[in-house]
């Protein structure tokens, strides 16, 4: 019994340890950053585990006919602000059901127990929103080439931002590298993303901004990453204002009733 155990351990340790790189060689699959990279790992993949036909067959049919919704070579391009899954959607359901104290419920009992999952959700939000602007504050108060960004964009953005500078400095002058050109950087059509799918200012745009010792500012931001945001930057037409209404009443308007506009409106006597 106990050569049984020990070999059933084994054979199950073997087998965790290849479903580990399985996943880990699909992994390079879908986040390969092109499409020569996409193509070699989904190759090396294959060859690998030739012998897991299921597999193999089940991502041939069903996954790469619509790897434009997954690859990562592909979702880079499109503006998703880094959200690759609905697993934040999915994890509400979740949530819900753990307002609810039985299975038998009725309509009322959901709504209450969505309001509170919301009141709740809004007080942490808030929570992290004080930590994180404390912390950011601590890191990137004072960066010349953010600007008053620190103070408007969340902390994710900044991070962002601070990687495309490390690589940005790279085409900045300095004592030591005096003869450093944009060229260093390479192309910037078809190579930088970050513009597209995060809505920031990519490595290029960075470089020129601080060679020109000019700071960043929130045109070069997506409205997404803005700590306050309010409705006119998004809808412009919230801007409209409605018409101050008319007087009502009978007989002449007294002085307190009419507004600014009529205030200087003299009648003719009768």
């Amino acid at each position: 019994l106990y050569a049984q155990r020990q070999r059933r351990k084994a054979r199950h340790e073997k087998e965790e340890k290849r479903r580990k790189e399985f996943t880990k060689a699909f992994e390079s699959i879908l986040y390969a950053p092109t499409e020569p990279t996409f193509n070699a790992a989904w190759e090396d993949l294959q060859r690998r585990y030739s012998d897991q036909r299921k597999l193999i067959n089940y991502i041939a049919n069903k996954l790469m006919p619509c790897k434009e919704e997954w690859a990562q070579y592909y979702i880079k391009w499109y503006p998703n602000y880094g959200i690759r899954t609905t697993s934040a959607n999915e994890s509400t359901n979740y949530n819900i059901k753990s307002y609810l104290i039985s299975g038998r419920n009725n309509l009322f009992r959901l709504f209450t127990s969505i309001q509170e999952l919301c009141i709740d959700r809004l007080a942490k939000y808030n929570e992290t929103l004080a930590k994180e602007l404390t912390s950011t504050l601590m890191i990137y108060l004072g960066q010349e080439y953010l600007g008053h960004l620190p103070t408007q964009i969340s902390r994710k953005a900044l991070d962002l931002i601070a990687r495309e500078k490390r690589q940005a400095m790279k085409a900045v002058p300095t004592p030591n590298r005096r003869n450093v050109t944009m060229a260093v950087l390479g192309a910037c059509e078809g190579i930088c993303s970050i513009h597209r799918q995060y809505g920031l200012p990519c490595k290029h745009v960075i470089a020129r901004r601080i060679m020109a010792g000019e700071a960043l500012t929130l045109e070069d931001v997506d409205s997404y990453w803005l700590l306050t945001l309010r409705r006119d930057q998004v809808d412009p037409y919230s801007q409209i204002r409605n018409p101050l209404p008319a007087p009502r009443g009978k007989g002449r308007p007294r002085e307190d009733g009419v507004d600014a506009a009529q205030q200087h409106y003299q009648a003719e006597p009768i």
